[in-house]
């Protein structure tokens, strides 16, 4: 690389870093909510952090927000086949008690 496409790109770590800084960020509040006593709030509050963690880790490191719309379907389609997939688990291990 020489120095003129090094000082085209100065910003070049700025988003993973950024993304690193959030991600730590969720983690801290992951941990505190944790400790809380919410009741029957503390689940659906540590999965929505947890989501935002998957979406920071998607747009940031998989690059989803730059990709072409075939890409993203594939993304969005794994993600549904998951989701599908572990509500039929807990529903088959639910039914079982």
């Amino acid at each position: 690389m020489t120095r003129r496409e090094q000082t085209e790109q100065p910003g070049i770590w700025l988003g993973p870093i950024l993304a690193w800084a959030a991600l730590l960020t969720l983690l801290a509040l992951n941990v505190v909510l944790a400790g809380l006593p919410l009741g029957v709030f503390k689940l659906p509050a540590n999965l929505a952090v947890a989501a935002l963690q998957a979406i920071v880790m998607g747009l940031v490191f998989m690059r989803l927000n730059r990709a072409s719309w075939l890409v993203r379907l594939c993304a969005v389609s794994a993600f549904l086949w998951i989701s599908l997939m572990f509500i039929l688990a807990f529903a088959d291990t639910l039914t079982r008690v």
